[in-house]
C-alpha cells in the first residue's frame, strides 16, 4: 500500500504542484488524513473529490504558512472553507479541492492539539482516523482504522464531543453533524455499524430534525431507510 500511495496521489488534480510546495516550504510537517486515505486503502481512488491536509503551524511558522498559501494561489484559486482554513482549487473549472488545515484551526470542541496522533483521536470514525505523512511516506494508524476498514466496520473514535454549535457561523450541533456523518458513511461505504456506535445513533435519532441545516452547510447525506426505520423504532 505505501508503495502505491505516492503513485496514486500524483494522478490527482494539482497534487504535483502541491507536493512541490511541500518540498519548498520545509518548516512544517504535512499529513493527508480522512476520507482520501480511507478511499485509497479501499482501492477507490476515483471516489476522492477532496483532500484534507493537516499542517503543523505555530507563531514561528506563520510566515512560512502564508507563503505556502500564496504559492498555491498562483496555481489555481484559494478560498476559505466553513472552518476558516484555506481551500485550494487547483483547476478553476474543477470542483476538486484541498483543505489546508493548520493544527490550531482544528477544533471540534475538545481543545486544540499539537500532535497528529492526538488530532486523529478527535476524528469521527476510525476508518477516517488514518494519516499519511507526505514527506516520510509513512501511514499513521493509532486507532486501528485499517483493521476496521478491512472488516467493513464503522466505529466511532469517541462520543464525548460537546453538544454545542460547530461555530458562531454554523448553527448546527456538533453531535448532529456526527450523527449524519455516521448515517451517511455507513450507507456509502456499506459498513456495519458496531454495537456501541449504533446504540448512540439510536439514542440520538431525534437529530434527523436538523437535516436541512446539515445540508445547508455540508452535503446531502445518504440515509439508509431500513436503518433509519430500525433506529426510530
Amino acid at each position: 500500500m505505501l508503495k502505491t500511495i505516492p503513485e496514486i496521489l500524483n494522478k490527482l488534480p494539482g497534487y504535483s504542484i502541491f507536493l512541490k510546495g511541500v518540498l519548498t516550504f520545509k518548516n512544517q510537517e504535512y499529513y493527508i488524513a480522512g476520507g482520501a486515505i480511507r478511499d485509497l486503502i479501499l482501492n477507490k481512488s476515483s471516489n476522492i473529490k477532496d483532500i484534507d491536509i493537516f499542517v503543523t503551524q505555530d507563531i514561528y511558522d506563520e510566515v512560512y504558512f502564508e507563503k505556502f498559501v500564496h504559492y498555491l494561489n498562483e496555481f489555481g484559486k484559494v478560498e476559505y472553507g466553513p472552518y476558516g482554513s484555506p481551500r485550494w482549487f487547483p483547476n478553476k473549472g474543477n470542483l476538486f479541492y484541498y483543505d489546508i488545515v493548520p493544527y490550531y484551526k482544528f477544533n471540534v470542541g475538545l481543545g486544540i492539539e499539537n500532535n497528529i496522533n492526538k488530532i486523529l483521536n478527535q476524528f469521527d470514525f476510525t476508518a477516517n482516523a488514518i494519516a499519511y505523512d507526505i514527506k516520510n511516506n509513512i501511514l499513521l494508524d493509532p486507532i486501528d482504522g485499517i483493521k476496521d476498514i478491512n472488516n467493513k466496520i464503522l466505529k466511532a473514535v469517541r462520543l464525548d464531543f460537546p453538544d454545542s454549535y460547530i461555530s458562531d457561523k454554523i448553527k448546527l450541533s456538533r453531535l448532529s453533524a456526527l450523527w449524519f456523518r455516521f448515517m451517511h458513511y455507513s450507507s456509502k461505504l456499506n459498513f456495519v455499524i458496531e454495537p456501541l456506535t449504533l446504540s448512540w445513533i439510536k439514542q440520538n435519532a431525534h437529530r434527523i430534525k436538523e437535516l436541512s441545516t446539515f445540508e445547508k452547510y455540508f452535503f446531502s447525506p445518504t440515509i439508509n431507510e431500513d436503518l433509519l426505520a430500525v433506529i426510530e423504532n
